[in-house]
């Protein structure tokens, strides 16, 4: 018996999610890039990237490829697409940063830790 065959939605989301991969290791690409990095077609590239522009994930940046044949757009992840916390504790400091999608920090701060904040001995 053949293995089941995988839904048009789960081969869309692994799409995008090869599409958000890429552009998370540039920060911009164009449409044709993209394939070429993912080995996936320009058209179901350009049907992920649509699909991804409309959920406020990903945008054009108005840039525009130079040189021969037709200009290509180039696309990047939406500012504030995503965020984590990242956190550092010493015995001595606290340190906190958030973090973009790109891992670029966004904010930091420092504290120090007073007296009897420690472990007890």
């Amino acid at each position: 018996m053949a293995p089941p065959k995988p839904s048009l939605e789960m081969l869309r989301a692994l799409t995008d999610e090869n599409v958000l991969r890429a552009l998370m290791s540039e920060s911009r690409l164009t449409r044709a890039e993209i394939s070429a990095r993912t080995g996936i077609s320009k058209p179901t590239i350009s049907d992920s990237v649509q699909r991804l522009s409309a959920a406020g994930c990903v945008e054009d940046t108005g840039e525009r490829t130079t040189g021969r044949g037709r200009a290509g757009s180039y696309y990047a992840l939406a500012p504030g697409l995503g965020a984590a916390l990242v956190a550092g504790v010493t015995q001595h400091r606290v340190t906190a940063e958030t973090v973009d999608a790109l891992g670029r920090v966004q904010d930091r701060d420092e504290a120090e830790l007073g007296p009897g904040a420690g472990p007890q001995a």
